[in-house]
């Protein structure tokens, strides 16, 4: 699976007045990619969604150390401008990771057999003790995916 890496830091800008709006209409952007998928597709686009954005949160933390080492030299501005694209980045990240634990929790309660209206005669839902927290392990499982690519990537 090829990862898309973001085209430019600035692609998320938004407004001046309101930076996440950029985030928002690209959550929405992907909402509308999601629509009519299986659950399988939905989670493979989604994991291909934050693999990009994990791969720009990193990208942008190493360049934004690296400026702050005097290794690279840029203006304020643009150094102001990839921070911002990170925290919006992160605020999708963190987004993504989220709907993917709510679908793979979807996901695991169909397999055994719980129908989303027996869950909704709870009046508070409550995790079953036997039910995986996938959101506790996603990120490390992205990381590792994508320094494994970096690795293969660097051995051709």
């Amino acid at each position: 699976m090829a990862i898309r890496r973001p085209i430019s830091p600035l692609a998320l800008r938004g407004s001046l007045s309101d930076p996440f709006e950029g985030v928002r209409q690209s959550l929405s952007r992907l909402d509308t990619k999601l629509a009519g998928n299986t659950h399988d597709e939905q989670l493979s686009i989604l994991h291909e969604a934050a693999l990009s954005e994990l791969y720009f949160v990193q990208s942008a933390s190493r360049f934004l150390r690296d400026c702050a080492r005097g290794r690279t030299q840029v203006t304020e501005g643009l150094v102001a401008a990839v921070r911002t694209r990170r925290e919006q980045a992160t605020a999708k990240l963190s987004s993504i990771v989220r709907r993917m634990d709510i679908l793979g929790e979807h996901i695991y309660l169909a397999m055994v057999f719980v129908s989303p209206s027996e869950r909704s005669e709870h009046a508070q839902p409550t995790r079953s003790s036997t039910l995986p927290d996938f959101a506790s392990t996603r990120m490390a499982e992205l990381a590792q995916q994508l320094s494994d690519e970096r690795r293969r990537a660097k051995s051709l």
